[in-house]
C-alpha cells in the first residue's frame, strides 16, 4: 500500500501510506488506480489525478505539458487517459467540473508524452455526451478497456468503444445500443476470457461485443 509523493517539480517518490478503508467514503470512490504497460514502462492512472510513468524505479509525470486523468489504456500504440485534462504553459490541473470527467484523450502514436493534437500526428481528445441519470452526473468516464480489437469505454449509464482507423479520423467511436454502464470509478476489470462490470442493477460481461447480464438485479 503506496501512493506517489512530488519531488522536485517533474520526479516523484513512493512512500508507504494507510489507504481509507471501505466505510471512508467518499475517498473511497479513487481507492483504486488503473495501470498499463508501454514499452516496459508502468503508467498509472489517478493519483491524485496525476498520470505517472514508472521507468526503472523512478516516477514520473506524463506528457510533454503535464497529464491529468483517472483511468490509462495503451491501445494501438497510443497512451488514452480518461477524465483528461491538460496543462498549459504551467503544472496545474486545468480541471472543469462540466467538461472534463466526460473527456477521453490519446496521445500520438508511439509517443505517450505528444498529447497535443496537429495536422500531422495523431494526438487528440472526445467529450463524450452525458447520458445518464441526475443522481449519477458527477461519475463521468468510470472505465477504460481494450479488448480484441476495440477500446472500451464506460460512463454510467452508456458504453463506447473506439476503433482505430489511420489519420486523419484517427478513431473511430460508436455508442453501443445497451444503455448500460459501469457505475463505479474502479469497476471495470479486464481478463483473458471478458470484461467485467457493475451495472446500475445487474453484473455484466462483454466477452462478444454487446454486454449480456451474469448476476441477478
Amino acid at each position: 500500500q503506496t501512493c506517489a509523493l512530488p519531488i522536485f517539480g517533474n520526479r516523484w517518490t513512493w512512500t508507504r501510506t494507510t489507504l481509507p478503508n471501505a466505510l471512508a467514503a467518499p475517498s473511497t470512490q479513487y481507492f483504486g488506480y488503473s495501470s498499463d504497460v508501454y514499452n516496459n514502462d508502468l503508467y498509472i492512472g489517478g493519483v491524485g489525478r496525476n498520470i505517472l510513468r514508472l521507468r526503472n524505479d523512478i516516477v514520473t509525470s506524463v506528457g510533454y505539458s503535464r497529464v491529468y486523468g483517472m483511468h490509462v489504456a495503451v491501445f494501438y500504440g497510443h497512451l488514452f487517459v480518461s477524465q483528461f485534462a491538460q496543462a498549459g504553459s504551467g503544472i496545474s490541473d486545468p480541471y472543469d467540473s462540466k467538461t472534463t470527467p466526460f473527456t477521453l484523450g490519446w496521445s500520438h502514436l508511439n509517443n505517450p508524452d505528444q498529447f497535443f493534437n496537429t495536422m500531422i500526428n495523431e494526438a487528440d481528445q472526445k467529450l463524450l455526451p452525458q447520458q445518464q441519470f441526475s443522481d449519477l452526473t458527477s461519475l463521468g468516464i468510470t472505465g477504460l478497456a481494450p479488448w480484441r480489437s476495440l477500446l472500451y469505454v464506460f460512463l454510467a449509464d452508456s458504453i463506447w468503444n473506439f476503433q482505430y482507423v489511420g489519420l486523419p479520423n484517427v478513431f473511430q467511436a460508436t455508442q453501443l445500443n445497451s444503455n448500460i454502464g459501469s457505475i463505479f470509478r474502479s469497476g471495470v476489470v479486464r481478463t483473458p476470457q471478458a470484461i467485467y462490470f457493475i451495472g446500475r442493477n445487474d453484473f455484466y460481461k462483454i466477452d462478444e461485443f454487446e454486454p449480456t447480464a451474469i448476476g441477478r438485479k
